[in-house]
C-alpha cells in the first residue's frame, strides 16, 4: 500500500517548484510583465509545458488532501470548516493582494491606475490578482463542498465526474468576477482529486502494472507545444500531465529526497513560496532582464533567489507572530 499522504506532499512540493519555474520562464514567451533582452525559445517551450498541467495538478492535490481529511473524520462542522478556510485563504488573499501585489504592480509601472482603483478592480473583484487567483478560486470550491459533499459520496464516481465536467463546460459560457468562473472550471480537477484519494491504492496498482506507459506520457505532453490548442485539448493535456506526475510519484523511490533538509524546508514553506515568489521574480527581471544576460543563467538565478527569499520571508512572518498572513 502506498503512503498517499507522502505522495501528496511530494507532488505539492514539486508543483510549487514548477510554479516558480513557470512564472520565471513565462517571461520568455512574451506574455510576462517583462520581456528579457535575451530571448530563449527553449525556456519559452518549458513554460508552455509546465503551464499545460501544473495548476490543474494543484487542484487535484487539494481535492485529494481534502478527501483524506474527510476520511479521517475532519470538517464535520460546516461552519467551522468555512471559517477555517476563510482564515487560511481569504486573509492571505487580501493581505498579500493589498499590501504586496498592489504596491509592487504600481511601483514597477505594470499598472497605471491608482492604488484604490487597483485594490478594487485588481484584488476585490480579482480582475488582476496575479497568482492569488488560485487562492480565491480554491476558497469558492471549498465553499461548494459544503453543498455537494453528501451528494457526491452517495453517487458513483463516474456520475460525479460527469456532473463536474458539465459544470466545467458551462464555465466556458460565463465570465463573472471574483474568480467564480475559475471555480466552476477547476472544481472538476478538485473533485477528481477527491476520487483519486478514494481509489488511490487501486489507481496506484494500475500505474505499477502499466509502468512502461509513464515514459510515453512526457512525449504525449510535448505534443501540446506544437498544436493549436482549444478549450477541450487543454483539458486532455492537463489530465495527461497530472497522470504523468502521479505516475512518477508512485513508481519512483524518492525516500532520500524526502528525508533531505531542503525538501523538508520546502514542504514546510510551500504556501509561503507560492505567496511571495512572483513579485520577487518581477523585480529580478525588471532590473536585470534589461541586460543581455544568458537566459539559462538568469532563469536559474531568479528561481533560486525567489524561492530562497520567499522561504526567509515566510519564516520571518512566523517569528513575528504574523503567521495568519500565510494561512497558519
Amino acid at each position: 500500500m502506498n503512503n498517499k499522504s507522502s505522495d501528496y506532499t511530494f507532488l505539492k512540493v514539486i508543483c510549487t517548484l514548477l510554479v516558480v519555474i513557470g512564472h520565471a520562464a513565462v517571461m520568455y514567451t512574451g506574455n510576462g510583465v517583462v520581456v528579457p533582452a535575451s530571448g530563449s525559445r527553449i525556456i519559452s517551450y518549458l513554460s508552455q509545458y509546465i503551464y499545460s498541467f501544473h495548476m490543474p495538478l494543484f487542484f487535484v492535490i487539494s481535492g485529494a488532501v481534502y478527501n483524506l481529511c474527510i476520511e479521517k473524520g475532519k470538517y464535520k462542522n460546516n461552519l467551522k470548516f468555512i471559517t477555517l478556510k476563510a482564515k487560511r485563504l481569504l486573509i492571505p488573499y487580501f493581505a498579500f493582494g493589498l499590501l504586496y501585489i498592489t504596491p509592487v504592480m504600481l511601483f514597477l509601472g505594470f499598472d497605471k491606475s491608482s492604488y484604490f482603483s487597483y485594490a478594487v478592480n485588481g484584488i476585490l473583484l480579482s480582475r488582476n490578482s496575479r497568482h492569488l487567483w488560485f487562492i480565491l478560486t480554491l476558497f469558492w470550491i471549498f465553499l461548494s463542498t459544503v453543498m455537494v459533499r453528501h451528494l457526491f459520496r452517495k453517487i458513483p464516481a463516474f456520475i460525479q465526474l460527469m456532473i463536474s465536467a458539465a459544470v466545467l463546460v458551462f464555465s466556458f459560457k460565463v465570465s463573472p468576477d471574483f474568480q467564480l468562473r475559475s471555480a466552476m472550471y477547476y472544481q472538476f480537477y478538485f473533485y477528481s482529486g477527491c476520487i483519486l484519494d478514494r481509489y488511490f491504492d487501486s489507481i496506484a496498482g494500475q500505474i505499477k502494472k502499466l509502468r512502461c506507459f509513464v515514459f510515453v506520457l512526457p512525449m504525449i505532453q510535448a505534443v501540446s507545444l506544437f498544436i493549436m490548442q482549444t478549450e477541450y485539448t487543454k483539458i486532455i493535456f492537463s489530465l495527461t500531465g497530472i497522470l504523468m506526475m502521479l505516475s512518477i510519484s508512485v513508481l519512483f523511490d524518492f525516500t532520500k529526497l524526502k528525508e533531505s533538509k531542503l525538501y523538508k524546508i520546502s514542504a514546510k514553506n510551500s504556501f509561503g513560496i507560492y505567496l511571495f515568489h512572483p513579485m520577487l521574480l518581477y523585480f529580478v527581471y525588471y532590473y536585470v532582464g534589461v541586460y543581455a544576460v544568458n537566459p539559462y543563467l538568469l532563469t536559474s538565478a531568479a528561481v533560486i533567489a525567489a524561492a530562497a527569499v520567499s522561504i526567509s520571508a515566510t519564516e520571518l512572518l512566523r517569528k513575528a507572530k504574523l503567521q495568519m498572513l500565510i494561512g497558519e
